[in-house]
């Protein structure tokens, strides 16, 4: 089987263009990913920031109330 010269660069082009279309996708995934991870990683350190400030106002409390007992 021969290709000729018009059949080879039609395939060609069909090849490098479905290349293009993966390396696309490829990089978009990544992207959407990133953002997505910093997004989730940002939630995660808010919230942990919170239960911290929650437990030192709690152990605030417990000592204001030993001193107060005592």
């Amino acid at each position: 089987m021969s290709l000729s010269g018009l059949e080879f660069m039609s395939v060609l082009s069909i090849v490098l263009l479905l290349v293009i279309l993966g390396l696309d996708a490829w990089v978009g995934v990544r992207r959407y990913l990133a953002l997505h991870k910093n997004d989730y990683i940002e939630i995660v350190s808010k919230d942990r920031a919170r239960k911290r400030a929650q437990r030192g106002r709690d152990e605030e409390e417990s000592s204001e109330l030993d001193r107060g007992e005592a």
